[in-house]
């Protein structure tokens, strides 16, 4: 009698969407937070309390995907 192979690959989980909305006040470091999650510099940053972001911006990532 063969043994059977018990070695397979495992089976890939799906990715699954997240959403992340970031509200605040002017100056108070949402585009900082976006730039970490992101692991990008795609939201621009200002060094004082001015604000940089004129409209809403959306980006989609696929991280450790």
């Amino acid at each position: 009698m063969e043994a059977m192979d018990t070695t397979s690959a495992p089976t890939p989980t799906p990715l699954q969407e997240r959403v992340v909305l970031c509200i605040g006040k002017t100056g108070n470091g949402k585009s900082t937070l976006c730039n970490v999650l992101s692991q990008t510099m795609d939201f621009k940053e200002s060094p004082n309390s001015v604000s940089e972001t004129k409209e809403h911006k959306k980006q989609e990532y696929i991280i450790d995907g």
